[in-house]
């Protein structure tokens, strides 16, 4: 009898413990698990800087492999604008202008071409997100005033004169 019971209590302890683990083990069938994939979607931000007046925020936001973004975000105004494959923001003094570096695409650096495409540069006004573009542009800078925007251009390629006709 005391076997009769020991069994029993066996029995219910194994039962209780068999409840007790089952319930984080469905738990853990509902959350997805962390992949590779997921990971590879992460971005860093770098540059990230202040305009002047305090009112904007600009970073880039790069993931480990692809093309990243820039993000130029209103403090008081809530706007959010971003400028696809934008990187190394910077800000006009009166802060009515942000200029980025475009890098080119990923895919296009990666492919084995003799000449690789080359970054250029946005400007994009913060009052109405209307953007220029420049291709080409080695540096940039601003003006004191905020008035003027000085750009370098990258020497233009000659073609080999051999391959012509």
């Amino acid at each position: 009898m005391s076997q009769k019971i020991s069994s029993q209590r066996f029995l219910g302890i194994l039962l209780v413990l068999a409840l007790v683990f089952a319930q984080p083990l469905e738990s853990a069938e509902t959350k997805k698990a962390l992949t590779y994939q997921d990971i590879m979607k992460f971005k860093e931000i770098h540059g990230a800087v202040i305009s002047d007046n305090g009112l904007w925020v600009a970073y880039a936001a790069e993931p480990d492999r692809g093309d990243g973004e820039a993000v130029i975000k209103g403090i008081k105004n809530s706007r959010v604008y971003t400028i696809d494959r934008g990187s190394q923001p910077v800000f006009t003094h009166d802060s009515t202008w942000v200029g980025m570096v475009i890098k080119p695409k990923a895919v296009e650096l990666l492919a084995e071409k003799k000449e690789k495409p080359k970054p250029g540069l946005v400007l994009l006004e913060t009052s109405s997100g209307s953007t220029k573009n420049i291709e080409r542009v080695k540096s940039f800078d601003f003006s004191e005033d905020s008035a003027w925007v000085a750009y370098h251009l990258y020497k233009e390629e000659e073609k080999d004169k051999n391959s012509e006709g």
